[in-house]
């Protein structure tokens, strides 16, 4: 699966709740639909991507480090149904925050 139209980007975890530290990593979370050939082909299910620029995963994250995690939107909505926090952390971010966004 690919990551179709990209709905948001944005900073999440210490830097949106304002505990980052100068030793903290940089997270970033995105909501996505996604292509239409995934979605055709009934590849698109409620998952998402993950990216690290860290080389060793066994390893502490380090101010150097960045994680960025995708989400279908259709796995947003089912999260914010659950009730899980990643989501309406995601939903509920401040604009400020955002490195990306679609008018959608």
């Amino acid at each position: 699966m690919r990551i179709g139209k990209r709905l948001l980007l944005t900073e999440f975890g210490s830097s949106v709740y304002g505990t980052r530290v100068l030793t903290s990593d940089r997270d970033l979370k995105g909501i996505f639909i996604p292509n239409y050939e995934d979605i055709l082909l009934q590849r698109a299910g409620y998952t998402g991507f993950q990216d690290s620029t860290k080389m060793d995963k066994t390893a502490r994250n380090t101010s150097e480090d960045q994680d960025m995690e995708w989400f279908t939107l259709q796995s947003v909505i089912r999260l914010c149904s659950e009730g899980q926090s990643v989501a309406l952390d995601l939903l509920f971010t401040p604009r400020e925050f955002w490195l990306e966004h679609d008018p959608l």
